[in-house]
């Protein structure tokens, strides 16, 4: 087979090996250098409650995306996602499908699956090398 000119843009499924119960592994998890591009993103298939992450606070912009997993109705949610912002722990009560814009520098996390009626589809997106935390 030839070699595409635009090959290099085009990423296929890529396994993590880790696993959270009750989280299946991503599949496209974080592979560096997308076409060149610092960013990373990865998809987590949720299916029991569970909680993920630690308050935490990074040097670049995230999205946290919440969707689920009904391709015939995209606004059914069968989830209640507990997201913690700010130092204080602002709770916010995700059961719709959602964007949280977590922007440089604000404390987050946990993250609270704690009700999962349905399987729900968790998103991270971030324009980053590399997911370097600090802690709260």
């Amino acid at each position: 087979m030839t070699e595409s000119k635009y090959e290099k843009y085009i990423v296929r499924g890529i396994a993590t090996k880790e696993s959270i119960p009750g989280v299946m592994p991503s599949a496209f998890g974080e592979p560096e250098g997308w076409a060149g591009i610092d960013h990373r993103m990865k998809w987590d298939y949720v299916s029991k409650p569970v909680q993920i992450e630690e308050a935490h606070s990074h040097d670049f912009e995230e999205f946290l995306c919440f969707m689920g997993t009904n391709p015939a109705d995209t606004e059914e949610f069968g989830a209640e996602i507990d997201v913690l912002m700010g130092k204080e722990g602002e709770k916010q009560v995700i059961n719709t499908p959602t964007v949280v814009v977590i922007p440089r520098g604000m404390v987050h996390s946990p993250i609270n699956f704690r009700k999962v009626d349905k399987p729900v589809i968790y998103s991270s997106i971030y324009m980053a090398k590399e997911y370097i935390k600090s802690p709260a």
